[in-house]
């Protein structure tokens, strides 16, 4: 239903790691044609679950497979990309920087950062 799709607004809305997982390995196969993602002002952060006993590393998990989709093609039409005033977890943006060193997102030609929430964002970018 969403394979025409070429832009994706989700801007002022919050995204934990399960749904930045499900977004990246949805955009392999049903979000093939996305040029434009805007997450600007969201909230990129980890899952707030009980504590039912579950296994603690499972939002990394969740975030490390978002990654890996992105470096197996998720997202590899996208030439716009806005995390602007995002309150993005350290994690993500230090695992996304290297999915892009390492040759993803090839046809990114815009990449709005700025205000994130991220403590030392300089450093990273």
């Amino acid at each position: 239903a969403f394979a025409q799709l070429t832009g994706l607004n989700l801007s002022y809305n919050k995204v934990c790691a399960i749904g930045f997982r499900e977004l990246a390995e949805a955009a392999e196969h049903n979000l093939a044609q996305l040029k434009v993602l805007n997450l600007r002002s969201c909230g990129i952060y980890e899952s707030q679950w009980p504590d039912d006993g579950s296994d603690p590393d499972t939002d990394e998990l969740n975030f490390f497979n978002a990654i890996q989709a992105i470096k197996r093609g998720a997202f590899a039409q996208l030439t716009s990309l806005n995390i602007d005033s995002c309150d993005i977890d350290l994690t993500v943006v230090r695992m996304l920087v290297d999915a892009i060193e390492e040759g993803a997102l090839t046809k990114l030609t815009k990449l709005h950062v700025s205000s994130t929430g991220v403590d030392n964002s300089s450093q990273i970018w």
